[in-house]
């Protein structure tokens, strides 16, 4: 293999890493911010605030704030929570 074959693979290889690490910090970015929405959520309805609005808003309200509980949940995997937590 030529010299400048094994330089191109080089270069491959660390486009490949340099997308994949630019992966985890969108992924880390998404988890953080549905934590954050989740938070907000709580509080909104911990404060009574769904308790006096429409019936259907709530409904969708709700069905919201379960997607994003359930977004939450699927962060907490052993494999993701893994790649994401992951210090050098």
């Amino acid at each position: 293999m030529a010299i400048s074959e094994k330089i191109s693979e080089l270069v491959a290889e660390k486009q490949q890493r340099d997308r994949a690490i630019e992966a985890r910090a969108i992924l880390q970015d998404a988890r953080a911010k549905i934590q954050e929405a989740g938070t907000h959520l709580q509080e909104i309805a911990d404060s009574g605030s769904f308790d006096t609005i429409d019936s259907e808003i709530k409904a969708a309200l709700i069905k919201g704030w379960n997607i994003v509980q359930n977004a939450d949940d699927g962060f907490k995997d052993a494999d993701v929570e893994e790649l994401l937590d992951w210090r050098p």
